[in-house]
């Protein structure tokens, strides 16, 4: 929204004034110009930002997972990982057993036993690394257009 003026003090003269106060409404169209260039710009910029530093985040949660199945291993002299099932379980159990429930009532039975049970037993430090990386791709820069027609 811009305002249409006539000069500094424009609005204090308005109002003392019985002139009508005009707005001009300014939508920024596909075509484009230098507003929806900036607002594009500076949203993708916030959104690839946010999306980096949550992948991040992701990264180091998996690494300290990775550490804890790691001395968990050594110290039980074999190969142990803690999978997705068990966090979920400590985190909520009711939300566990309702989305069990809901997965077997509406879908399928045999959707949960072949393909959610499976996936719930995977470590979740590779569960982690697996989201952290789509957000990392999600986050990437944009491609450079230099080479491109830009307008046909």
């Amino acid at each position: 929204m811009r305002y249409v003026g006539r000069g500094p003090g424009y609005a204090d003269r308005l109002l003392a004034s019985s002139e009508t106060f005009t707005f001009e409404l300014e939508f920024p169209t596909r075509e484009g110009g230098p507003a929806l260039d900036w607002h594009n710009a500076v949203v993708g910029c916030v959104m690839r930002f946010l999306a980096r530093s949550l992948g991040l985040f992701l990264v180091a949660a998996a690494f300290v997972a990775a550490v804890v199945d790691g001395t968990r291993s050594i110290a039980d002299n074999h190969f142990v990982f803690l999978p997705v099932r068990a966090v979920w379980l400590w985190l909520s159990p009711a939300s566990y057993e309702h989305m069990r429930a809901w997965v077997e009532a509406s879908l399928s039975v045999f959707l949960w036993n072949n393909l959610v049970s499976p996936l719930l037993g995977l470590p979740f430090a590779l569960v982690l690394v697996m989201l952290s990386a789509l957000f990392f791709w999600l986050g990437r820069p944009p491609a450079s257009r230099i080479g491109y027609v830009s307008h046909l």
